[in-house]
């Protein structure tokens, strides 16, 4: 929960090194946790440690079709929605920077909404076909050692949210039990499946506010090393 003692606006912007309208974008994007208290934003420390922890990257944003694509060649997974010459380009761009550096140019893989939803539903919610489970909800944040979170969290496409939100009652929140985070769909059929690649779960989980959380994330990115050793 965000206390009025979190961080101001300007504190956030000196630590981040941008404006303050930049600190007030990412809060309405909701890459930053805040609460407005008598009109004034206070920003949890922690989301401020975990959009710290995405570092910087030269080069521009990955399109959303070419972020998975980089991160299904990462997991050794073909993207099928991508040509030849742009598979080459990723993986040359895997071999000369690495998962790890390339965080920051991979944002676009989804945009983060938080909700709530009625505890009742968040079996049916973690089980729609339309979600890709990721962070602690997917298998692989459980199989490297989390503890699982009452939290569901998955990415969908950007076309499914609206149902989603109307059929479950979801309604935006800063204590979410639903985290969806929304791509612009890029392939017909949906490519991503019901869990996320290892390499999309060991970044969100990077990211996350929680520093026992991005300790999982940390110590599954560092399985990551291009070309990857099959010894």
């Amino acid at each position: 929960m965000v206390e009025q003692s979190g961080l101001t606006v300007s504190e956030v912007a000196s630590r981040l090194g941008v404006h303050p309208s930049r600190v007030r974008a990412l809060i309405h994007a909701g890459d930053l946790r805040a609460r407005s208290v008598g009109g004034r934003w206070f920003i949890d420390p922690d989301s401020v440690d975990a959009r710290t922890a995405q570092g910087t990257a030269s080069g521009r944003r990955l399109t959303p079709a070419r972020a998975w694509g980089l991160l299904f060649l990462a997991d050794d997974q073909r993207p099928t929605w991508l040509d030849t010459n742009a598979i080459w380009k990723l993986r040359r761009l895997l071999e000369a920077d690495g998962l790890d550096r390339l965080r920051p140019r991979l944002v676009d893989r989804g945009r983060r909404t938080a909700w709530r939803a009625h505890p009742s539903d968040l079996q049916r919610i973690r089980e729609t076909a339309a979600l890709t489970r990721t962070g602690a909800s997917a298998q692989a944040a459980a199989s490297a050692g989390l503890i699982a979170s009452d939290v569901v969290d998955g990415y969908v496409p950007s076309d499914a949210q609206g149902p989603l939100v109307a059929t479950f009652g979801l309604r935006p929140s800063d204590q979410p039990n639903i985290i969806l985070r929304i791509v612009p769909p890029f392939s017909d059929p949906w490519p991503l499946g019901p869990e996320a690649p290892a390499s999309v779960v060991a970044i969100d989980l990077l990211e996350d506010p929680d520093p026992r959380t991005r300790a999982v994330g940390r110590s599954m990115i560092q399985r990551y090393r291009w070309p990857i050793d099959r010894s």
